[in-house]
């Protein structure tokens, strides 16, 4: 490692799988983000669905201007 990036990042930078909880989850952690991915498609569908309502709004509105 460079000299420079010691100074930068105050030591050195450990290798990828050293580091705790970047890639290696236990099953628990799989299934709440499971979880938590599926919450997140059912608040991005909902979201979809008012924005296109939002959309029909306003061409309504474009329209009988």
């Amino acid at each position: 490692m460079d000299e420079e990036e010691h100074k930068v990042y105050g030591g050195e930078i450990s290798d990828e799988g050293e580091r705790e909880g970047d890639i290696y989850m236990s099953t628990t952690d799989d299934d709440a983000a499971v979880k938590e991915l599926d919450e997140m498609k059912h608040r991005l569908k909902e979201m979809e669905e008012e924005v296109a309502a939002l959309c029909e709004m306003q061409a309504k509105l474009t329209n009988t201007s």
